[in-house]
């Protein structure tokens, strides 16, 4: 079923509540604390949004906002990833990383927090509850790191949005 409307038809309310939906945000998490530290490469939980209905056949974005990596030794590498669920459980630190759900960072000047962003699209092929947990680890290096938040301008957040009817992979590999 197409979000768009044509002059002829009978506008009804599932069509109606369809296209209403594209474009917006349909869950948020944020938090206004820091992560624990990682001084290794076993994955921390840092914030996790569940159970919402995903309508298959739709095009979800999900993303974060810039996340800050610090660290306390020059060079080390920073891994934050997406886990998730589609079966109303509840996602862990083991659970299936998120397609496009994952992103590095290598913090070369302790002086200056990294810098890190995720975006990535989600298309189910049936009805399901999704759940995200958003983690964080050491990729390169020993030194203790984390995600830091302060509550003002460094937030951890993330959000899904429902962008409208997955229009397919319409792209051409080269």
């Amino acid at each position: 079923m197409s979000d768009d409307f044509q002059s002829h038809e009978i506008l009804t309310a599932t069509k109606l509540n369809r296209s209403l939906k594209s474009g917006r945000c349909i869950a948020r998490a944020r938090r206004i604390t820091s992560s624990t530290t990682s001084t290794g490469t076993t994955r921390i939980p840092v914030l996790r949004i569940d159970d919402i209905a995903l309508t298959a056949g739709r095009l979800y974005n999900i993303r974060s906002g810039v996340l800050q990596c610090d660290g306390a030794t020059a060079n080390d590498g920073a891994l934050v990833e997406m886990t998730y669920t589609t079966d109303g459980s509840t996602p862990t630190i083991s659970s299936t990383v998120l397609p496009g759900g994952s992103a590095e960072i290598v913090q070369p000047n302790t002086g200056v927090n990294a810098p890190v962003h995720i975006s990535t699209t989600y298309t189910p092929a049936t009805d399901e509850t999704l759940s995200i947990l958003m983690t964080f680890r050491h990729s390169t290096g020993t030194g203790a790191m984390g995600l830091v938040a302060d509550g003002g301008g460094r937030l951890i957040e993330f959000g899904i949005y429902d962008q409208g009817e997955d229009p397919g992979d319409t792209g051409v590999d080269l």
